[in-house]
């Protein structure tokens, strides 16, 4: 657990700068986030996604640390994603957890080697732009 936390706190703390950033557009936070995730040193990456996605059911200490993780995740980006794409809480935070497993998804996909970091940057463009350009109000 004192490993995961040390790990997860050194990214918690660059996600929540990335987020605090009142001169960044959404868009632009969501880059910024997603190359900081695409760019991690591959055994990092690997132990954060498998933390993120909850993948230590064999572990009650790191299963809970996982759900707490997740939720620190979704308490930083959710006033964010309110205000920024007027959204009720229960949406944005929809909209933060399909954002967030994208991100690891195609950092995942980068790393096992079926697309390369370029087609990823452009996969990821395009999911980033069609989420935060013009969304509907829900």
């Amino acid at each position: 657990i004192e490993a995961a936390t040390y790990l997860f706190n050194d990214l918690w703390v660059h996600l929540l700068s990335i987020a605090n950033n009142p001169e960044l557009s959404l868009l632009e936070v969501n880059r910024q986030s997603g190359l900081l995730i695409l760019d991690l040193r591959d055994g990092l990456g690997d132990a954060m996604v498998q933390l993120f996605m909850g993948a230590s059911r064999h572990s009650p200490e790191l299963l809970r640390f996982s759900k707490d993780m997740r939720d620190l995740t979704l308490d930083i980006w959710t006033p964010r994603v309110m205000h920024d794409m007027n959204l009720k809480k229960p949406a944005a935070r929809a909209q933060i957890w399909m954002m967030s497993g994208a991100f690891w998804g195609i950092r995942q996909l980068m790393r096992d080697g079926v697309i390369s970091r370029k087609q990823a940057l452009i996969q990821f463009e395009r999911l980033i732009v069609s989420l935060t350009v013009a969304p509907p109000s829900v």
